[in-house]
């Protein structure tokens, strides 16, 4: 039997609620089954959802830029410490955010 090697620190990029939608419970469901499941020694989040900004994502604003460097600098901060990245990708904003963050990966 081949001996894999067990992911145990996780670094999660995706939209947390609120405002509860699909996506958010989506991606909260998905990071309550991975701390459940006893297979993570440890499960860091960060939350890409637009709280703060309209929800048209798709517009380019100061403050649609100013959420796209706070999910870059916390995913460029906390890679280095991690065995692997899940990048949920739910929406617009955070898709076009994903080739940055595998580069940075």
């Amino acid at each position: 039997m081949q001996n894999k090697k067990r992911v145990t620190r996780l670094l999660t990029v995706g939209p947390l609620p609120p405002p509860p939608s699909g996506a958010n419970i989506s991606f909260q469901v998905f990071c309550s089954e991975a701390v459940g499941a006893n297979r993570l020694s440890h499960l860091e989040i960060i939350d890409s959802s637009p709280k703060r900004i309209k929800q048209n994502t798709s517009i380019l604003t100061l403050r649609n830029l100013g959420q796209a460097w706070r999910v870059i600098r916390q995913f460029a901060t906390q890679i280095k410490r991690m065995d692997a990245a899940l990048i949920f990708g739910s929406n617009q904003f955070l898709a076009s955010l994903t080739p940055i963050l595998v580069l940075i990966a």
